[in-house]
């Protein structure tokens, strides 16, 4: 057998402990590089009298499936490339429209006052557009590095939610929030993290379109979802602190829920679909996780898990 195999069942002999889901090379003639990857488990197993008779070893040839797998991602990442170009060219393209027709007509009209005035105004305002799309490129392309400190969730929750206090006023939506956690301690970059939770605060309030509509912040203790358990998470953390952030807006399609972290994917009749893409940047610098659940009628609910440093108990 070759030694990798050998390896794991001399170990499993020796030991008694099982091995699951190990991923090996093995040579192959059948594949053009001469390579086969393969998953392996191995275990005791005992006769009826609970005497151990040996160990068992169990191969899948993942080959094929990994190959696909890397042609699905390929066609992905080519994909995002499309809708990040088409994206590009529509944001830059309607204030460039702007700036080329007031200059062609600059020289003819440059004594009209009123021109130079409605000429200044609005190309500044647009070039001001433009600038603010690039910048928001260079955070996506390249977010800014989180400095994680030992920071009270509840504060910097509390500083984004009077942040846009306003836009819950104007459109007469009630903000619920409890926060379940005495103290919860959390490594987190203020301004960072902060950023994140209004993205998600606006995203909310703009997705309900009349006025109306509820606003739900809670926080629990919980442990997140095993299908959102990353290689980033810390595998350390005890316990985890469990953000919900729920609206009454339109909800989105479940065919569209896997897109609305895509750059320049947005339902939004204004808004250039950067802001949730830079948010899911910034949980992911800070070890986070996100649950998405949304029905289109009834609202959408955001749930991001963070690893809990402390917990205070109630006195």
């Amino acid at each position: 057998l070759p030694q990798q195999i050998r390896h794991a069942l001399h170990s499993t002999l020796n030991t008694g402990q099982s091995i699951r889901d190990q991923e090996i090379v093995l040579p192959s003639a059948q594949t053009e590089d001469g390579e086969s990857l393969v998953r392996m488990g191995s275990s005791l197993f005992h006769s009826a009298a609970g005497d151990v008779l040996g160990a068992l070893l169990v191969m899948s040839d993942l080959t094929v499936h990994k190959k696909l797998e890397m042609q699905v991602r390929q066609s992905d990442r080519l994909a995002s490339i499309g809708t990040l170009s088409a994206g590009v060219a529509h944001e830059i393209k309607n204030p460039l429209v702007t700036i080329k027709t007031f200059t062609e007509l600059l020289p003819e009209r440059y004594n009209d006052s009123d021109f130079r005035d409605t000429f200044s105004e609005l190309v500044g305002h647009e070039v001001k557009r433009i600038d603010g799309l690039v910048n928001q490129l260079l955070h996506f392309a390249r977010p800014a590095k989180a400095t994680l400190n030992e920071v009270q969730l509840h504060t910097i929750l509390g500083d984004s939610l009077r942040l846009v206090q306003e836009q819950l006023k104007q459109k007469k939506i009630t903000l619920h929030a409890d926060t379940f956690v005495e103290d919860a301690i959390i490594l987190a970059d203020t301004n960072l993290f902060g950023q994140a939770l209004i993205n998600f605060f606006l995203n909310a309030i703009d997705s309900m379109e009349e006025t109306g509509g509820s606003l739900h912040v809670e926080t629990h203790v919980a442990s997140p979802p095993w299908h959102l358990l990353e290689s980033g998470t810390p595998p350390d953390a005890s316990s985890y602190i469990e953000l919900t952030i729920r609206d009454t807006g339109n909800g989105i399609p479940q065919d569209m829920i896997g897109r609305i972290f895509d750059p320049f994917y947005t339902t939004k009749a204004h808004g250039t679909g950067l802001g949730m893409a830079i948010s899911h940047g910034i949980v992911k610098e800070h070890h986070g996780v996100i649950d998405v659940e949304s029905q289109p009628g009834l609202g959408t609910t955001f749930r991001l898990y963070f690893p809990l440093l402390h917990k205070e108990a109630t006195v």
